[in-house]
């Protein structure tokens, strides 16, 4: 039997968790410099580090949506193997650790203990994990045009290199991932449009259903009942203001409000959702998110003043039709 004394500053030592290893799934992988030091000094250190990720990818079995090589850290998108994701990070680790001290002539770690590993949503989340990864150099003002940087998967998406070990399933979205225009879209309007012409509790109704059935198509995930809800939001706030909404200018500038209230809500969730609970993330999050929203807010304005009208005179009609009264004899 084995007795401890509390009274000590000693204490047993306690084993480290395994990592949660979930073939397929995809992970948020960083490693920081120790003591945030750098750990990359020259561009034969990135090379190196691409044909150490290269080698596990057909050693491991791992898949590398997205990268970036920071000076004092290391941002990957990584979809795991069939292999313990630890066995594979420790090994990279390890190697280019090694052939960085021999470089340099010293000993000792390169990397801040073990690497950090974030498990995400991969249907949901993954065009904007790799959104966040490459545009990590923009935020930390190293480069002010992403297209400028070359350590990052960016430029494969471009087309500017080849990395073959990079899998590039997201090709057909590259050239857009990084530019706000796929965010304008006429759902914010049309819901805007049946709150104001079918009261708030149908207005709620559609957004939600439209929510639904979008995604039927796009793809559900953990995102769809805040979308959901945020849709939701916009038919029924648009019904309560329906006194007020029946011109076009007053009808166009509350679907403005509306698309930055509708990107804030979802930026909320992905803050809750996948990053840590804190101001700097949150300040992130919404100023990544920023652009998104003005786009929205701007396609929001243009329908809005093109047909805003004609569709909820459209909607006016359909509610006459369908309004039925009961009569008790």
């Amino acid at each position: 039997m084995v007795y401890y004394d509390f009274l000590s500053p000693r204490r047993p030592s306690m084993a480290r968790k395994p990592r949660l290893h979930v073939p397929g799934a995809l992970y948020h992988v960083i490693w920081r410099g120790n003591e945030q030091r750098q750990v990359f000094f020259d561009e034969d250190d990135c090379y190196r580090f691409y044909a150490l990720l290269e080698e596990g990818v057909s050693r491991f079995g791992y898949r590398v949506h997205g990268f970036c090589l920071m000076p004092n850290h290391v941002h990957l998108a990584l979809q795991a193997g069939k292999d313990s994701l630890s066995r594979s990070m420790q090994n990279l680790a390890f190697r280019y650790t090694q052939a960085t001290n021999r470089k340099l002539g010293r000993s000792g770690h390169l990397f801040q203990g073990r690497y950090k590993a974030l498990l995400v949503d991969r249907d949901a989340y993954l065009l904007e994990l790799v959104r966040y990864i490459h545009l990590n150099p923009v935020r930390a003002r190293l480069v002010a045009d992403l297209a400028d940087y070359p350590w990052s998967g960016h430029q494969a998406y471009l087309g500017k290199v080849a990395l073959p070990w990079l899998t590039r399933t997201l090709l057909a979205a590259g050239r857009v991932l990084f530019a706000p225009i796929p965010n304008v879209q006429p759902v914010t309007v049309m819901v805007a449009a049946a709150g104001v012409a079918l009261g708030p509790r149908r207005g709620f109704a559609v957004g939600a259903i439209a929510a639904l059935a979008s995604n039927m198509f796009l793809g559900q995930g953990s995102h769809t009942p805040w979308q959901m809800l945020a849709w939701g939001g916009c038919g029924a706030a648009a019904g309560v203001a329906r006194p007020l909404l029946r011109g076009r200018l007053p009808f166009a500038a509350f679907s403005v409000v509306l698309g930055f209230g509708f990107g804030t809500l979802l930026d909320l969730w992905l803050w809750f959702g996948f990053y840590p609970h804190t101001w700097a993330a949150l300040v992130t999050v919404l100023g990544t998110g920023f652009a998104f929203n003005v786009a929205h807010a701007t396609g929001n304005l243009v329908l809005a003043l093109v047909a805003g009208p004609e569709l909820r005179r459209v909607l006016d009609r359909y509610a006459r039709r369908s309004r039925t009264e009961v009569v008790w004899a």
